[in-house]
């Protein structure tokens, strides 16, 4: 390091030290602002990282196609309807597909010994659990054996429910849905949400899909996800799935989405969340840096006999512009260090109360201390300007 360099350092932690008080008022608006940056920057990351984790544990290679009718169309008994078999043979006639889980949705009336639960019906193959990675936290999931028999798989949050209600065990009780009784044969772990399962398996009897069909003459095959082989291209898969539908079903409307899809569109929503988030932050850095001006302004006015005699003694303008620019960069310095930690203090208390998996990320880091050094520079070469422009003989006469 120059000596020049170490002299002005030196000197600016002295003059700092002099004027605690005014230097730790100063540090602490820089750190405020650096501290909001990198804790709503990093917590926005942690959020995202957080959401696409959850959507990653399904695996990436998974399509969704969604049925409605088409806009005046009502949904009669007699309209046309996929069955098992037309999913069966859709999925047989495209090599990329792996398996394929039909289920329907119903939002009959839920309750257990009389108390109401909320919770939506899904009538679904064994092959959604493996989809979309039901587990087991008691029982046993529901089976193609199981037909049109009335046994359910209840989520957590409904077992939590009918534990409250007086339940020791779930397995083996009754609960009712509509006007019939359905007994009860497993119980599922907690299960994730994403964007890419649009019902709550938490939130969820599971009946078999054939049993479904018997609640309402309006329950239908709606949706249907697809497992495909590893790294199949989507893009080409889409329109043939989308064609073996409309063969089946010409006036169906369809919704398609894909696993990759999804994800590049969390990703980009990210990036443009982090921005906004990184300039909500910056707005109280700039009103830092505001504060930093003012105390270097007012630095420079009561040090202005000191000026005058560096001058006299032969220091050149820039030698006095580098003393109070090193000034300024010392403040915003310590600000922006003490803002980085009590920003990431403050992401690591978010992310517990939350219940997110916590760790530090470079890009808020080296965003909140490097924004916080150019503030410095920024704010503080005006002041150290105005200091290098004095007339030496003005100054010492001001006295």
């Amino acid at each position: 390091m120059p000596k020049l360099l170490k002299r002005h350092l030196f000197e600016s932690v002295q003059n700092l030290w002099l004027y605690k008080l005014r230097s730790l008022l100063t540090i602490l608006g820089v750190l405020v602002g650096t501290a909001s940056v990198v804790a709503l920057v990093s917590s926005g990351q942690l959020a995202t990282r957080h959401a696409l984790d959850q959507f990653k544990n399904l695996g990436t290679d998974l399509f969704a196609v969604t049925l409605e009718n088409q806009p005046g169309d009502t949904t009669t008994e007699q309209a046309p309807k996929l069955d098992l078999n037309d999913v069966e043979k859709i999925a047989h006639s495209i090599p990329e597909i792996v398996s394929s889980a039909p289920y329907t949705s119903d939002y009959s009336q839920v309750s257990y010994g009389g108390k109401p639960i909320s919770g939506n019906i899904i009538g679904a193959t064994e092959t959604l659990a493996v989809i979309i990675k039901i587990e087991t936290d008691s029982g046993r999931q529901i089976s193609t054996l199981d037909k049109q028999q009335y046994f359910c798989m209840v989520g957590s949050d409904i077992a939590q429910d009918m534990k409250n209600s007086g339940s020791l065990n779930p397995i083996g009780e009754q609960i009712r849905v509509g006007d019939r009784f359905f007994t009860i044969v497993g119980v599922a772990k907690p299960w994730p949400e994403n964007m890419f399962m649009y019902a709550n398996i938490n939130r969820a009897v599971i009946i078999p899909i054939e049993t479904s069909f018997n609640l309402s003459k309006y329950v239908r095959i709606q949706n249907i996800l697809f497992k495909l082989k590893p790294d199949s291209d989507v893009n080409s898969i889409q329109p043939k799935i989308e064609q073996a539908i409309n063969q089946i079903l010409p006036n169906i409307k369809l919704f398609s989405r894909s696993a990759k899809e999804l994800i590049g569109s969390m990703q980009k929503q990210r990036q443009t969340f982090t921005l906004m988030l990184g300039s909500i932050g910056g707005i109280s850095l700039l009103v830092g840096g505001i504060g930093v001006m003012n105390i270097m302004l007012v630095s420079v006015m009561e040090r202005r006999r000191e000026i005058g005699i560096r001058l006299a003694i032969g220091a050149q303008k820039h030698d006095i512009q580098a003393m109070f620019l090193t000034d300024a960069v010392v403040l915003t310095l310590f600000g922006g260090l003490l803002g980085v930690i009590v920003g990431e203090l403050v992401s690591l208390i978010i992310a517990i109360v939350s219940h997110w998996r916590f760790s530090l990320f470079a890009t808020p880091l080296i965003i909140g201390f490097t924004v916080s050094v150019l503030v410095g520079i920024f704010f503080g070469y005006y002041p150290a300007y105005k200091a290098s422009q004095l007339d030496p003989i003005q100054t010492l006469r001001s006295e």
